[in-house]
């Protein structure tokens, strides 16, 4: 009939006009976001890559600094858990929420103020008195849990010891903690008196971790933890890097479509 056009329906007919079909267009005008794109996922992953890839491979040796200094005169700045009102361990259910740490202890480990004859002494001694930190104690236990990767840890630690000790993890992954002593503390900060020296302590170098087992055979490893920073968010990157890029190839995708479409209407 004239002024109506027939279409083919036949199978066979749609593949000729398939294969008649010219090869579809890059979309040009999305390379550059493409491209910024990619390399943010490429700085996601290598952000990853430096934050986790620690957990699969040998301990690091860590890198101890810091100094004998009192209380007052930190180069960081301490956990506050507070004043108490009477000397010894304070009757607090675990565990403790302080910034981005939560703190757990069983037995006589916990949290104390004061000093204690053969029990405890306070890293505030001798002037803040009452000001509460934690204790690490024989026959108890005392953890840090992290809910995100860690590098590093800042203390003001206590009394120092020779059998007090911070173990670095990450549970469920094979790599051996990493062990620092009271040991290690005197070897790298000259000055200290076994039982007597309160030090300011900055831990760096670590494989990452997201938990801090605390522990003392003799009483007692008596500490305040520094306010933990904040780690790069890799996650978070690598993330954003990823949505971007399919948001984009999804837009290009959609524009070929509709170019094939229209080319394919005559």
């Amino acid at each position: 009939m004239k002024g109506v056009r027939i279409m083919h329906s036949s199978p066979f007919a749609r593949l000729r006009s398939f294969r008649r079909m010219p090869a579809a267009m890059p979309v040009r005008g999305h390379a550059p976001a493409r491209r910024q794109l990619k390399r943010l996922l490429q700085a996601g992953i290598a952000m990853v890559g430096v934050t986790f890839g620690g957990l699969l491979a040998a301990a690091a040796t860590p890198i101890i600094a810091g100094d004998l200094v009192p209380p007052g005169t930190l180069p960081f700045t301490l956990d506050n858990f507070g004043t108490a009102t009477t000397v010894g361990r304070q009757a607090v259910a675990g565990p403790l929420t302080a910034g981005a740490e939560t703190i757990g202890f069983t037995g006589d480990s916990g949290l104390y103020a004061g000093s204690i004859s053969g029990v405890v002494l306070s890293p505030f001694a001798p002037t803040r008195t009452l000001e509460e930190f934690l204790a690490a104690e024989p026959g108890g236990t005392l953890t840090i849990a992290f809910a995100t990767p860690q590098t590093s840890f800042d203390l003001l630690w206590g009394s120092v010891d020779t059998y007090n000790a911070l173990s670095f993890g990450t549970p469920g992954f094979g790599t051996p903690a990493q062990t620092v002593t009271g040991a290690d503390i005197a070897r790298a900060i000259p000055g200290i008196q076994f039982g007597s020296s309160n030090a300011a302590v900055e831990i760096s170098g670590l494989d990452p971790f997201t938990l801090i087992t605390v522990t003392s055979t003799t009483p007692a490893f008596e500490f305040v933890p520094g306010l933990a920073v904040p780690e790069p968010g890799a996650l978070a990157l690598l993330g954003t890097a990823l949505l971007g890029l399919g948001l984009v190839r999804r837009h290009a995708w959609g524009n070929t479509s509709r170019g094939q479409t229209s080319r394919g209407q005559t």
